[in-house]
Parts: structure tokens; C-alpha cells; sequence
């Protein structure tokens, strides 16, 4: 006892001492957590499942499975057993192509009829359009021709109050040169009355020619405007 200090500091220890003192494994604080909360590292957290649910699932999945494979093996078609027959039905090779020659012309006169019917409706519509042209033309030249005659008679009109005027004139100049004394004979007189006849004659045969001559240039204006040929 007097060999060994028995004495020592509180901060020394023996180092072999501490080397062999038994280390507690539950110090690790990650350690200690309950397995079944989330685990943070390095920036990821992980998060176990519940083993329970998850057994669960599982049994139901495989449950499912089971049924649909017994389902299948109860369902499976059975192997096709068809008695042997000659394909084609009772037909013959020559029925056959005759019905198919049969439909061909079928098909051929129908597809004809389709278009003389197209044709007959296009012709139809053309003709109706040239109707419609031609009754366009007709009121058109029904118009110009109620014009022209209007036209016509305001130029009568117009001619006979000039041609009465001028026969009023004409007539009192005839009086007037009555009244002053006249040297001639009785041979080559003659009277007013007839003066005046003889003026009225040629003033109505110089009208009639003015009109049919009219008339005539009117009658050729009027095909010109109607087919547009002038």
C-alpha cells in the first residue's frame, strides 16, 4: 500500500482502465428513434410503411390473383369442333359468275340512268335560265316600245298645235291680203278657201312622209336594241 499512490487527481485516469470500461451501444441518438417514424439524412427522409397495412395488401392482392386464374381455368373456350362442308353454299362456280355478270350490267345501268338524270335536270335548269333571259328581253323591249309610243304621241302633240298655229297664220294673212285691192283677173283668181285646202293638203302630205319615215328608222332601231347587234 505504501508502494502505490494511493492518491489521484480527479482528471487523471488510469488509461488502461478506461480502455477495458464497456461501451453502452444506445448512445447513437438515430439509434434510439422509433422505427416506424420518418428518418431525415443527407437532405432525403424516408418513411418506413406500416407492416400491418402493407401485409394486408398484400394478402389481398394475392387473393385476387388466385381468384382470376381459378376464373380463367373455369372459362377457358373449349376446343372449336365444326362438322366439314363444302364452302360456297349450294351454289355452283357457274351460278356464281353469272349473278356476279348480273350485278356488273346492274351496276352499269344504274350508274347510266344517274347520269341522264343529271343531264336532264342540267338541261332543264339551262332552259329555265333562258327563259327567264328571254322573259327579261321581253319586258325590256315591252318598255322601250311603250316609251317609243309615248314618245310618239307627245311629238304629235307637238305637230298639231305647230300646224295649228301655223294654219291660224296662214289663214290671217290670207284675210289681210284680201282686204287690200287686187288687180287681176277673174281667170287666174282664186279663193282664200282654196288657198287654204291647197295648204292644208300639202302640209298633211309633208307629215306623212315626215312620220313613215320615222316609223321606218324605228323599226330598225328596235331588233338592233333587243339582240344588240347594232
Amino acid at each position: 500500500m505504501f508502494g502505490s499512490n494511493a492518491w489521484q487527481e480527479p482528471g487523471d485516469s488510469n488509461p488502461d482502465v478506461n480502455a477495458n470500461a464497456p461501451v453502452n451501444a444506445n448512445t447513437d441518438p438515430q439509434t434510439q428513434q422509433d422505427p416506424t417514424q420518418p428518418r431525415h439524412s443527407d437532405g432525403f427522409t424516408m418513411i418506413p410503411p406500416i407492416e400491418s397495412r402493407r401485409s394486408k395488401l398484400q394478402m389481398m392482392a394475392q387473393k385476387e390473383e388466385e381468384d382470376l386464374q381459378r376464373w380463367k381455368e373455369a372459362n377457358r373456350p373449349g376446343p372449336v369442333q365444326l362438322a366439314p362442308e363444302r364452302l360456297g353454299g349450294a351454289v355452283s362456280l357457274a351460278e356464281a359468275r353469272e349473278r356476279q355478270l348480273l350485278e356488273l350490267r346492274r351496276s352499269k345501268l344504274q350508274k347510266q340512268l344517274r347520269k341522264e338524270e343529271i343531264d336532264r335536270q342540267r338541261k332543264q335548269a339551262e332552259e329555265e335560265e333562258n327563259d327567264r333571259m328571254k322573259a327579261k328581253q321581253r319586258e325590256k323591249t315591252e318598255r322601250l316600245e311603250e316609251r317609243r309610243e309615248q314618245e310618239e304621241r307627245q311629238r304629235r302633240e307637238v305637230l298639231q298645235q305647230d300646224h295649228l298655229r301655223k294654219t291660224k297664220q296662214f289663214l290671217q294673212r290670207v284675210e289681210r291680203s284680201d282686204a287690200a285691192p287686187l288687180a287681176v283677173t277673174s281667170a287666174s283668181h282664186t279663193s282664200p278657201w282654196a288657198r287654204a285646202q291647197e295648204y292644208r293638203s300639202e302640209r298633211r302630205e309633208e307629215e306623212n312622209t315626215a312620220l313613215q319615215l320615222k316609223k321606218e328608222e324605228q323599226r330598225k332601231k328596235v331588233p338592233c336594241q333587243i339582240y344588240n347587234h347594232c
